[in-house]
């Protein structure tokens, strides 16, 4: 999945240099990765173990209604859900960095670059959930 800095940097090249207009670009991360690896790199990063789960689709939207989460989100959440497991975020495409001249962000980068603001969010959630 993309970085957001890398689909804007990506627009701009678009809209501000010859050459792109009426084309389409896939605009993807720099590697495709897996829940599994995306545990592996949590567990690094944090110095803890986390493990990802898979679970049933029904035991993911009953968990997230029992939490209270807006049934627009779990339906949202559920469709990426299955566009992964379908297969179709397996694609890496070098587009970004042609347009750009830079390679897209890494998982890991978007994790050091984020830490703070994405342990606020988990503390802010865990806290809801459980007060």
């Amino acid at each position: 999945m993309p970085d957001t800095s890398d689909i804007a940097a990506a627009a701009v090249t678009a809209v501000t240099n010859n050459g792109h207009e009426n084309k389409a670009y896939d605009i993807t991360g720099s590697a495709a990765i897996s829940n599994y690896e995306i545990a592996a790199v949590l567990s690094k990063v944090t110095e803890r173990t986390i493990t990802y789960v898979d679970i049933s689709e029904e035991d993911a939207r009953k968990g997230m209604k029992d939490s209270g989460t807006d049934e627009c989100i779990i339906e949202v959440l559920m469709e990426l859900g299955g566009f992964q497991k379908a297969g179709y975020a397996s694609m890496v495409s070098p587009n970004l960095e042609e347009a750009t001249a830079r390679k897209p962000i890494s998982f890991l980068q978007f994790i050091h670059e984020n830490a703070k603001n994405i342990c606020r969010l988990v503390v802010a959630n865990f806290s809801k959930g459980f007060a």
